[in-house]
């Protein structure tokens, strides 16, 4: 049967890796990538029309509304979601932090969820169908005394999981289906990526609101 699948995330290996996973099953997907990718690192993402490349304002609630309809009008049909974070990095002294730099990494990594999480949820529950999946790749804390720590990375990773496990609570109670995933090894993306599609690819309702962990048993054992 024809699927209907849109990515949402940050531009990272786990999002390419999920999207040529997602190219082996389907003919095309949505994709919708937040800003530029790591010029060390380049990412080997399907072109079109294995993708359907769509834009996402992540400060803007109308913006993943519009994500929302551009990507059912494009692929025909919506039936997974999948919003996927890495966290970025900011190395930084304490006293040196950019207020202009919180505001953007706020709206650009904490709302941002927020409101598509509410948009995916009202679409898949009107429908009484569908998948939302919520997928994060784990960063390391900060646990060592360090010059220059992180002082981004550890703070969105923990909303996103917090986040995360509020809406899986709220599964049970949901006629659609959803997910968390977590895995914790970036040199596992690809294996990660087949993972995660295993189980979507399962079209069973008696796992919604688990977390599957992929790799090393983190702060979720």
């Amino acid at each position: 049967m024809t699927r209907g699948i849109l990515i949402v995330g940050t531009q990272t290996p786990l999002a390419a890796a999920l999207s040529r996973e997602a190219a082996q099953r389907l003919e095309t997907h949505g994709l919708a990538l937040l800003g530029p990718s790591d010029p060390e690192q380049a990412l080997q993402i399907p072109q079109p029309p294995a993708t359907i490349p769509l834009t996402w304002t992540p400060g803007s609630a109308i913006s993943s509304r519009t994500l929302l309809v551009s990507a059912e009008n494009r692929l025909s049909r919506l039936d997974e979601a999948l919003l996927v974070f890495a966290p970025p990095t900011l190395r930084t002294r304490p006293e040196q932090l950019d207020p202009t730099q919180i505001s953007l990494f706020i709206d650009d990594y904490l709302k941002g969820w927020y409101y598509l999480i509410r948009e995916f949820s009202r679409y898949f529950r009107q429908r009484k169908a569908g998948i939302l999946a919520m997928v994060l790749a784990e960063g390391p804390m900060v646990t060592e005394k360090e010059e220059s720590p992180d002082m981004l990375g550890p703070v969105l990773g923990s909303a996103f999981r917090a986040l995360m496990q509020s809406v899986l609570a709220s599964a049970a109670a949901e006629p659609y289906r959803i997910l968390g995933f977590s895995g914790n090894d970036p040199s596992q993306d690809a294996d990660f990526a087949s993972f995660i599609f295993k189980i979507l690819d399962e079209d069973t309702k008696r796992d919604t609101g688990k977390l599957h962990r992929f790799g090393k048993i983190g702060i979720f054992r």
